[in-house]
């Protein structure tokens, strides 16, 4: 004490003697923190901070600690399609009576003097400061599926292109600059093109085209397989010309079409029918009756069906000439055609 008053003192114990201490207008002990780091609090560990990392608080330690935002720092309920702002927590740091009133601005590596609501701190290496800004597009690493919320998604964020982990199978809306199509490709291979006049290509879509080259014989009132053995194109090897039996890979619609002819053999009014068989029992059959003697005389037909995966389709042909007939091997004259539509 002295006689203006009641002075404060701290006891100096290198020297052991007492000092007075330096206080406000109300009396408070003033601290100086500008030579203080964010590292040298009590419960902050941040002793070599990167580029843009964040400050988080580690339970399993009772510290703050920084790192890199990471995927799993982002809520599933954030959307990709819109502006991700991550609110992270800013905690009052007071641990005692003397730092109380000490805010994140004061220290000496930090610099946040205006922050705006939902900005974060990171660390900028260029100024080995601590600073804070509003989250944006390109501190947000590769999320995965589960992030996406609303089905849309920002090309400034993900890029034009959708793919895999091996980038074997991806979706790609500008290949090229100004492309403006639409390119799906499927273990490496261009499945679908969506041309920008509207126009669909599908390179991997089932179809096929067989027909028999060979000149067969149809006994008289039989319905016999056709032999169609050579196949013209088959993209999915849906055709065995061993079996005469296409096989479905897929559910779905099919077009189907098919053709038979006779040589000119004909007699008279006999009936010349083709039909096809799916998984051995009727699927349609057309007929017509010759109108005369020794005639070639075509049969074709064509429907819509739905197949299931491992469903069966057979191209048949019967006549009622009295005997044995002959069917004209060509392409034009015995084949059949199955297209996936749907």
């Amino acid at each position: 004490m002295d006689g203006a008053g009641i002075k404060l003192w701290g006891y100096y114990p290198t020297d052991k003697t007492w000092v007075p201490l330096q206080v406000d207008a109300d009396g408070k002990v003033k601290v100086d923190l500008s030579a203080v780091n964010l590292d040298d609090l009590g419960d902050v560990s941040v002793p070599t901070p990167g580029d843009q990392y964040l400050l988080y608080w580690d339970a399993a330690t009772s510290l703050w600690k920084c790192r890199a935002l990471v995927d799993g720092d982002i809520p599933a309920a954030i959307a990709r399609d819109d502006e991700v702002i991550a609110a992270l927590i800013a905690e009052v740091i007071d641990r005692n009576a003397a730092i109380a009133a000490v805010k994140l601005d004061d220290l000496a590596d930090v610099s946040v003097a205006s922050p705006t609501n939902g900005y974060f701190v990171y660390w900028d290496s260029a100024t080995s400061l601590w600073k804070c800004k509003a989250l944006a597009a390109t501190d947000i690493p590769s999320l995965d599926a589960a992030k996406i919320t609303s089905g849309i998604l920002n090309p400034a964020r993900v890029g034009p292109k959708i793919q895999d982990a091996d980038a074997d199978t991806s979706w790609d809306v500008e290949e090229s600059a100004d492309e403006d199509k639409v390119h799906g490709k499927v273990k490496g291979v261009e499945a679908f093109l969506l041309h920008d006049d509207g126009i669909l290509d599908l390179a991997k879509q089932s179809y096929v085209f067989v027909y028999g080259n060979t000149d067969q014989s149809v006994p008289n009132a039989t319905w016999t397989p056709m032999n169609l053995n050579t196949i013209v194109t088959d993209k999915q090897g849906e055709y065995n010309t061993t079996t005469h039996l296409f096989t479905a890979k897929k559910a779905g619609v099919y077009m189907i079409s098919a053709a038979i002819k006779t040589l000119a053999n004909t007699v008279a009014g006999q009936y010349i029918c083709l039909g096809v068989l799916k998984n051995g029992g009727w699927l349609f059959d057309v007929y017509v009756i010759a109108a005369a003697a020794n005639k070639y005389t075509g049969v074709n037909g064509s429907t819509i069906v739905t197949l299931a995966a491992g469903d069966t389709l057979q191209l048949t042909a019967y006549q009622t000439s009295g005997g044995a007939q002959i069917f004209a091997g060509t392409i034009g004259s015995m084949n059949l055609a199955v297209a996936k539509i749907g």
